[in-house]
């Protein structure tokens, strides 16, 4: 199943769309249903070659409206992937996000039209919004349920003022560190560091609470001084 992902497999097609409501796709394979997760980077297909952006917003399964409030006849099929093909619908709500259109990124300024083809976003795909992985992007990890590269252009971080917010325990520190190792590895800024809690020096505890992470000191000796 997860080939699906990676190639950019078949989701379904587009029913209707609404710039306030969303866009409601009907998923037409099932095992592509059990693959998509909120949050997820879909992709829609114009008849002009426009490719739009979308994330999953809402998930929905339920019987085809004739059959809901009929009793199950001893036609309906006990095996369960038989009864999802023939009787169960299934479909999800997308908020549009980028359009891409002659090699520009850009907002999105139209709907999708019903019957455009609906397809899982591949590597190729999500660079087309961040870049791809190399010595001018820093990488910050892969999304969950996807091994997609997640970069930022690092010209364009260092040239201007950044943050990292969130709650305790989400992880802010620990992204700061990825950040950090990308900048020193790659060699493109010096970095100042105020580490009041011995946090990015030569080691510090995991995320977990179970064991210790190395700190810059031990993952670049020759480039880190404390």
């Amino acid at each position: 199943m997860k080939a699906l992902l990676s190639l950019g497999g078949e989701v379904g097609y587009v029913l209707s769309s609404d710039f306030v409501e969303g866009i409601v796709v009907r998923v037409v394979n099932t095992e592509a249903m059990a693959l998509l997760r909120i949050g997820q980077l879909l992709i829609i297909e114009a008849d002009n070659g426009e490719l739009i952006f979308a994330q999953v917003a809402n998930l929905r399964t339920d019987w085809f409206p004739e059959l809901k409030d009929q009793p199950r006849p001893l036609t309906v099929p006990r095996d369960s992937r038989l009864l999802q093909d023939v009787f169960i619908q299934k479909e999800i709500t997308l908020k549009a996000m980028k359009a891409y259109r002659d090699g520009t990124l850009m907002a999105v300024r139209s709907l999708a039209m019903p019957g455009a083809r609906v397809r899982f976003a591949t590597d190729e795909d999500i660079a087309l919004i961040y870049g791809p992985r190399d010595d001018e992007h820093i990488y910050l990890g892969e999304p969950l349920e996807m091994e997609t590269p997640i970069v930022i252009p690092t010209k364009e971080f260092i040239e201007r003022s950044n943050g990292i917010f969130g709650k305790s325990g989400t992880g802010k520190s620990f992204l700061a560190r990825i950040v950090l190792a990308e900048l020193i590895r790659m060699k493109k800024v010096a970095t100042l560091i105020f580490d009041m809690h011995s946090e990015y020096g030569w080691e510090t505890t995991s995320e977990q609470g179970v064991g210790k992470v190395k700190g810059l000191r031990q993952l670049f000796p020759s480039q880190v001084l404390i």
